[in-house]
């Protein structure tokens, strides 16, 4: 679902940075894992995409062993910050994980 951004303006977070350009080569991979969380849970973040070569942003559910894409986006969507939010629906402990390829 689209992002509010009203609710998380003067809210405190950290960011990652992940260099697209060179000395990166295609193929190469960041990956980012959550710590286990249980429940339904909102994943709230925001997202930079500039560059007529971006790769991919994926989102992954993950139980376990098994990973499943909830999300993802591949287009340059100008140098703007945009934002998602995921609701995942589960009883399960589980992990998100974010993947820049």
């Amino acid at each position: 679902q689209p992002f509010d951004s009203s609710l998380y303006v003067s809210a405190p977070g950290y960011y990652i940075y992940a260099e697209a350009s060179n000395p990166r080569q295609p193929g190469d991979r960041a990956r980012l894992l959550s710590p286990r969380v249980t429940g339904n849970t909102c994943v709230a973040f925001r997202f930079n995409m500039h560059g007529s070569q971006m790769g991919t942003l994926r989102v992954y559910g993950k139980l376990g062993s098994s990973e499943q894409v909830v999300w993802e986006h591949n287009t340059n969507t100008g140098d703007t910050w945009d934002g998602m939010q995921i609701n995942i629906q589960t009883s399960a402990q589980f992990q998100v994980s974010w993947s820049f390829s």
